[in-house]
């Protein structure tokens, strides 16, 4: 495993990858990079969060279902309520979206 992997802040949750997926270099020329690290760099960077407040409810004995509350409680406030068709524009035109924006969609068939 190469050194840009193991000094990598995500390394105890994706250790490297598979093996068989080490073929590139890291950006200092090493060998044995995962090619799939971006990826898994960038999963496991938004996942972390969810996974230590899933160890928080296991390690307090609350049921780890609650997460999945928390989750939705923290998306319901942070939701942004759509544009109707005679609401203006979000793009800014000054336009009422049914005659902007909304008809820009693809159509279905």
């Amino acid at each position: 495993m190469p050194h840009y992997c193991r000094e990598c802040e995500v390394l105890s949750m994706c250790n490297g990858g598979c093996p068989k997926d080490r073929v590139i270099k890291t950006p200092d020329g090493e060998e044995g990079l995962n090619y799939l690290c971006a990826g898994l760099k960038q999963f496991f960077m938004h996942s972390k969060p969810y996974f230590r407040k899933f160890a928080e409810l296991a390690d307090a004995g609350e049921p780890t279902e609650k997460l999945m509350q928390i989750v939705r409680a923290a998306d319901a406030k942070t939701s942004v309520r759509q544009a109707g068709r005679n609401d203006p524009c979000p793009c800014g035109s000054g336009k009422k979206y049914k005659r902007c924006c909304m008809g820009k969609r693809p159509r279905a068939i």
